[in-house]
């Protein structure tokens, strides 16, 4: 099988997750019959495989302009007509889908989708489930140069197009990890590509209870609340501002805990509500050391006027 990749290279964390386990295995794929070659434009050749594969990276800054949009639309088009299209979506969130190019691929891909799929086929404000749930529930809303209230896919026939692929884990996350990569889009050497082989053991005696360094700044305040509202429950207790790299990593390595932006907040009475397509899980707590910490933070967030 011959695969060609469309691709801009490794530029961001993302691209990097989606090309990393490629390149790490391309020996197996070869040994497997599987052909793959990177192409970083458009050219004549690019159809001449069994299956072109898209980073939607590529065609990122495309749609800041109207006459490169439509040249993305015709190019995608004559691309289907000549052999298997399938569009990778390298970007953040569940809810979050690029629907305009369904029309014109065989596959679409991203690290994560919603359970139920026909939530696409509605309006989303904030074009993600909680950044919906948070402008219904909170009152939330967002600047209107950036607010966003629409439905992603509008044939149901095209759900079916939609699937996960490996998730953004697989890159290597390491201290030294970024700087690799870095090293690596600037010389293609696949011996840079590599995992971390030195870890922290989970036996290792740790003097963080907890750790929680968020960023808080994003264009929609929708998707920002719940960050926000994080930050403002624990700002008595920890730091939650942000760490030079080698801080962080230092800082990470003697943390019990690595609190997530999705830890959700309920109190008896509270009207903060779970996002929907999340569930708690079974259990009140768990214990680690002689310490049992709870799953959720016992103070409602601070919600927005409304």
């Amino acid at each position: 099988m011959h695969l060609n990749i469309l691709t801009p290279g490794p530029q961001s964390y993302n691209a990097r997750a989606f090309l990393h386990p490629i390149t790490m295995n391309r020996q197996l794929l070869r040994d497997a019959s599987i052909e793959i070659h990177y192409y970083k434009k458009i050219e004549n050749v690019l159809t001449d495989c069994d299956v072109l594969i898209i980073d939607s990276k590529y065609f990122k800054y495309w749609y800041q302009d109207e006459k490169k949009l439509e040249s993305m639309y015709q190019n995608l088009e004559s691309f289907s007509k000549k052999t298997k299209v399938l569009f990778f979506d390298t970007t953040d969130s569940a809810g979050y889908v690029l629907g305009d190019v369904l029309p014109f691929v065989d596959g679409y891909f991203k690290h994560q989708l919603l359970i139920d799929k026909t939530a696409y086929l509605k309006p989303m404000y904030g074009r993600r489930a909680f950044s919906d749930f948070y402008h219904k529930e909170n009152n939330v809303k967002d600047d209107k140069i950036y607010e966003e209230n629409i439905t992603q896919v509008n044939d149901p026939l095209d759900l079916e197009k939609l699937d996960v692929f490996w998730n953004t884990g697989l890159a290597n996350y390491s201290y030294l990890g970024d700087y690799l990569g870095k090293v690596y889009k600037r010389c293609l050497i696949d011996s840079l590509v590599r995992y971390p082989v030195n870890y922290t053991k989970p036996s290792r005696d740790r003097f963080l209870d907890i750790q929680c360094r968020v960023n808080t700044s994003y264009s929609k305040a929708s998707v920002s609340f719940q960050r926000k509202s994080i930050v403002e429950i624990l700002k008595d207790r920890l730091q939650t501002k942000k760490l030079n790299r080698f801080a962080f990593y230092r800082e990470m390595k003697n943390s019990k805990i690595v609190l997530s932006p999705s830890i959700r907040s309920k109190t008896s009475g509270s009207k903060t509500k779970y996002p929907p397509f999340i569930h708690p899980l079974p259990v009140c707590g768990f214990s680690l050391n002689d310490v049992t910490f709870p799953l959720f933070i016992s103070n409602s967030p601070k919600r927005a006027p409304g």
